[in-house]
């Protein structure tokens, strides 16, 4: 039985590959200085999208999150289709921060469109950043107000109106301890586990408004293993999906 849930960690589950191409779309006017300098950023960052973006000065590096991880999406957005950047937008009042959304997809000789995802990256105004700004991950921004709740190694995040469920919070506090000791292996420093209704709602809070799914009937499928940052998108389940679990404490 397949479950709607997802592990992302500091590695990908895919080596992120480039894109052979990026183009700008529609309304994304480069004849304004911001959204040119944004352009230029994704292109430098598109052209070696991994975690060297840090130090090469193109990623934001202000929230413990963008230090510690960056780029949560680029495992699943980055496997070397072309790209194009169809938004960048304000984000509110003001010009230092903008919204910058990434379609990657593939055309074939009879012009039917293959997409793979759509990304929401940010662009933020930081002093001395190659291009004035730096990319930044959606999901600190997002998730800064979700109720929260911790037990041993796990903090549990809930999207807005998800109810949290104390008996499944200590039983997976246990369950992972009771792992680790099993296969004498130290339980893991720390897990992340965001739970929501669907794994659209939980994709969307990591920066992916769109990524497909496997289709028919049935309960939706999984996501990728990774490794420290759990997505449960079925509230069936909610915080004791034990089998990812199983590979957070010993790997997939």
């Amino acid at each position: 039985m397949m479950c709607a849930a997802s592990l992302i960690a500091t590695r990908p589950l895919h080596t992120q590959v480039p894109s052979p191409s990026v183009s700008v779309g529609f309304g994304v006017d480069t004849s304004i200085t911001d959204v040119r300098n944004v352009v230029s950023l994704v292109r430098a960052y598109l052209a070696k999208p991994d975690s060297s973006a840090r130090s090469r000065g193109i990623w934001s590096s202000t929230t413990e999150f963008d230090r510690r991880i960056g780029d949560v999406t680029a495992g699943q957005a980055n496997q070397g289709f072309p790209a194009t950047v169809v938004g960048v937008i304000s984000d509110g009042i003001g010009d230092s921060v903008y919204v910058v959304k990434i379609l990657y997809a593939r055309a074939d000789s009879a012009r039917g469109i293959a997409p793979l995802a759509l990304q929401r990256l940010y662009a933020v105004r930081e002093a001395g950043a190659p291009y004035a700004f730096r990319l930044a991950s959606a999901l600190p921004r997002i998730t800064r107000n979700w109720e929260r709740r911790s037990k041993g190694h796990i903090t549990f995040w809930y999207v807005p109106g998800h109810k949290p469920n104390p008996a499944k919070i200590d039983r997976a506090a246990r369950f992972v301890d009771s792992v680790a000791k099993l296969f004498s292996v130290p339980p893991p420093q720390h897990l992340e586990v965001y739970v929501g209704d669907s794994m659209d709602e939980v994709q969307r809070m990591i920066g992916l408004d769109f990524f497909p799914e496997s289709s028919g009937p049935g309960q939706r499928g999984g996501g990728p293993n990774l490794g420290s940052i759990l997505l449960v998108g079925n509230p069936a389940i909610g915080e004791d999906y034990l089998h990812e679990f199983v590979h957070a404490v010993l790997g997939p």
